[in-house]
Formats: structure tokens, C-alpha cells, sequence
């Protein structure tokens, strides 16, 4: 199984989540990849992380 993390404003809170889940999914058999942005102004984050990830995500039907 592959695993994509997602994490538009990785700092925090959510950095400490998605570490977590990053050993987790890292620690069993499963293959994971992590794909963040920083966390800077949160505000443009939300309206543009998006539009960043269609760029860097490359396409693979692998993910879950």
C-alpha cells in the first residue's frame, strides 16, 4: 500500500500529526510519501495549496 500525506502549512500542530502518521505508515510494510508545504500565512495557504500540490503531486494511481 502507498500512502500520500498532503500538508499545506506544516509547522505546529499539524507538523506533529503528520509526523505521527508519517512513522506509523514508515514503520509498517506500507510505502509513504510526504508532500508539505511551510507553514507560513495560513490564510493564502488555504486558498492556494491546492493549486502548488496539482504541480508537485505527480500522478499515480497507486496512492490510498
Amino acid at each position: 500500500m502507498t500512502v500520500l500525506i498532503v500538508e499545506p502549512f506544516y509547522g505546529g500542530s499539524h507538523k506533529q500529526l503528520v509526523d505521527v502518521l508519517y512513522r506509523h505508515y514508515d514503520a509498517s510494510s506500507s510505502v509513504c510519501t510526504l508532500f508539505t508545504l511551510p507553514a507560513k500565512k495560513w490564510h493564502w495557504r488555504a486558498r492556494t495549496s491546492a493549486l502548488i500540490f496539482a504541480q508537485l503531486i505527480p500522478h499515480d494511481d497507486s496512492y490510498t
